[in-house]
């Protein structure tokens, strides 16, 4: 069985060798520590080495001004690419609005369906 992390945020298992599903909680909103027990997360299912994210969550989290700057200073030790997966067609509008002012240091992808959102990140590899 795949190991399944679960913390108050988020659900993480490996999905595939160099991919992480994250499935993001319905919090009213992501702290840095929530962020930093991502990057743990990631450290730890993809052993070490930098992971392909594959996030899923129901509607837009905000990020706490101090997750953002740990997010925007940390993210590429960790991070080679993120495909975000929102089924909302408003709710994928504000995630890309919102990118366009945090630009990201990896290649990020908003998607409506997990097919799509695998087929981009394998084609990143």
């Amino acid at each position: 069985m795949k190991e399944k992390i679960d913390h108050k945020a988020f659900t993480a298992h490996l999905f595939e060798e160099g991919i992480v599903r994250m499935d993001i909680k319905a919090v009213e909103n992501l702290t840095a520590d929530d962020v930093q027990k991502m990057y743990d997360t990631y450290l730890k299912l993809g052993n070490g080495k930098k992971v392909r994210i594959l996030a899923t969550c129901n509607k837009y989290i905000p990020l706490s001004k101090e997750a953002m700057q740990y997010a925007k200073a940390n993210s590429g030790k960790y991070i080679s690419a993120t495909a975000m997966v929102i089924s909302n067609n408003v709710n994928r509008i504000g995630i890309k609005f919102f990118m366009n002012f945090y630009k990201p240091k990896h290649p990020f992808g908003v998607f409506s369906n997990t097919n799509e959102a695998t087929k981009w990140l394998h084609s990143l590899s």
